[in-house]
């Protein structure tokens, strides 16, 4: 017997120094990431992002959109439930904190003959227990597992603010999309209009003689080509219109948008702060710094499963030789203390920390590269506001010299000082200058609402 608790001992010790050999390694220092001081675009805006920002555009059917996206949608809903899901497991993991009590008890009757007997003899037992187990957290195994779950618990939560700002800017490309696409529409019909009464006009001096039936093709060539890009912009209003009614959660049968003019929309302006401030400001930033800490805490676990495991469990119960009856029972207490330990195991338990300690340094890496993603979103975003807010100048510039050429071209075509082609060639020239204005006004607010995505959406880190 001594021989035996010898043999376990020196097991215990073996197994000990073992573990004590394998490296727990340095813990990650993710503030050793290195930021610039500045952006190289600056907007010279005044105003910060408000968590509403996206009421500054000033539209109330954007944010009535916004609203319905953020009570309906499937994505954000679910994200809703995975945070619901981390808090249970942190409340599992923290549970093992404390002792575990269980209560058992039985009674029967038994009856048996000796051989050759048919006589019986009964016997009848009854037992009630309460048992108690408590594994001693002596390296911190459990207080890992728990920290582990915080973390994660973080993740999921900073994950939903992510997929929330995610939604509410797609929300807000759809619906300008969408009001862009009207506003082309309305263009394009005012074309076709104008198309149509200068076809009338061409045919009008065809049959006066002075003009060729090619000028007459060539201006019922462009009416065509024009019907034919009024449905492509059809298609795309309803396309963006189904897009939206998704997003906000709802089927597209039956979903109503009254839409605007793009140049009612507002833009606001928008200060970047510096890079240091994404740390904060950022969600998925966080996030990905979570998830190092909750991978650190999983190095933690593998290092401490390395060790014995301790256990206490204590028992106390009462038996009666009485059914359904615990009169005059005898008592019993038993309390013990358990160990286990792995002497054997190919290296599991070692390449499990291994691993751990590997996902961590890849935990390290993708922090990293998640803030150099947000530099360069902001700074991509930057450049789009600020050359977009350039070239829409440029652009209203261009329809007005546009408008003036075609009414010149109209009132010299009708004098018979040109030929059609011209008149064709201002005609285009105008309508093309004019689809490219609303576009660039689109592709302005379009880098507006990246700006607002890359800065955080107004999200600031509470911890």
């Amino acid at each position: 017997m001594k021989y035996r608790i010898r043999l376990i001992v020196s097991g215990l010790c073996v197994a000990i120094m073992g573990a004590g050999c394998a490296s727990r390694g340095e813990p990650i220092k993710p503030e050793e990431v290195v930021l610039p001081s500045q952006y190289e675009r600056s907007i010279g805006a005044l105003e910060g992002i408000s968590p509403l920002w996206w009421s500054h555009f000033g539209s109330r059917e954007l944010e009535r959109l916004i609203e319905e996206a953020l009570a309906l949608s499937p994505d954000l809903l679910s994200a809703a439930e995975k945070i619901e899901q981390a808090e249970l497991s942190l409340k599992v993991a923290g549970a093992s904190l404390f002792p575990s009590l269980g209560l058992s008890g039985s009674s029967g009757e038994k009856a048996s003959a000796p051989k050759g007997s048919s006589q019986f003899d009964s016997s009848h037992a009854s037992s009630a227990s309460l048992s108690l187990s408590y594994e001693l957290d002596l390296w911190g195994k459990i207080r890992a597992s728990k920290r582990a779950a915080e973390a994660t618990l973080k993740v999921n939560r900073y994950d939903y603010e992510t997929i929330k700002l995610s939604l509410i800017a797609g929300v807000a490309e759809g619906y300008f999309r969408y009001i862009a696409t009207q506003e082309r529409l309305e263009l394009a019909r005012e074309n076709l209009a104008i198309a149509e009464r200068l076809l009338k006009i061409v045919q009008e001096r065809y049959r006066q003689g002075a003009v060729s039936a090619l000028d007459v093709s060539s201006q019922t060539s462009t009416l065509l080509s024009q019907k034919a890009s009024l449905k492509s912009l059809e298609l795309e209003e309803r396309q963006y219109w189904s897009a939206l009614a998704i997003l906000t959660g709802q089927a597209p049968q039956g979903f109503a948008l009254a839409g605007a003019r793009l140049e009612r929309v507002l833009i606001p302006r928008v200060e970047a702060g510096v890079p240091s401030d994404i740390l904060r400001a950022r969600p998925d930033v966080a996030s990905a710094l979570a998830q190092i800490e909750a991978n650190e805490a999983l190095v933690d676990v593998a290092y401490a499963s390395l060790f014995p495991t301790f256990s206490l469990t204590g028992a106390g119960g009462v038996a009666s030789e009485s059914l359904l009856s615990l009169a005059d029972p005898t008592s019993t207490l038993s309390l013990s203390l358990g160990v286990t330990q792995n002497l054997l195991d190919g290296g599991k338990l070692r390449y499990a920390l291994l691993a751990e300690q590997s996902k961590a340094r890849v935990a390290l890496e993708s922090y990293k590269k998640t803030i150099l993603v947000a530099l360069k979103e902001v700074e991509d975003a930057l450049n789009a506001v600020y050359y977009g807010a350039e070239r829409e100048k440029i652009q209203e510039e261009l329809i007005a010299q546009s408008k003036r050429s075609l009414g010149l071209a109209e009132i010299r075509y009708k004098e018979g000082l040109i030929d059609v082609s011209v008149l064709l060639d201002s005609q285009k020239t105008l309508f093309s200058a004019q689809d490219q204005g609303v576009q660039q006004r689109l592709t302005h607010l379009l880098a507006l609402l990246s700006l607002h995505k890359a800065l955080g959406g107004g999200w600031q880190k509470s911890e």
